[in-house]
């Protein structure tokens, strides 16, 4: 895994990420069918109001959350 700390707020937060090459494989070593990746993004109705994440204008362009949908095989 990926350490991500971000110190631009108050309290430093800290993420863990891998790319999705790396999930995939992953999921596949550990018994697991993908069947899906959603792709989450700002909606059109979103409003311009600032984010910890992501501007709304960058959130519809590049989602910035996803939902992994797997079955064990």
């Amino acid at each position: 895994m990926h350490r991500f700390v971000d110190t631009n707020n108050v309290s430093a937060s800290v993420e863990f990420h891998i790319p999705h090459g790396e999930m995939i494989r992953l999921l596949r070593r550990s018994g697991f069918e993908i069947e899906n990746l959603v792709e989450i993004g700002a909606p059109s109705t979103a409003l311009d109001t600032p984010f910890r994440m992501a501007t709304v204008g960058w959130a519809q362009r590049w989602p910035n959350e996803q939902a992994w949908v797997a079955r064990k095989r």
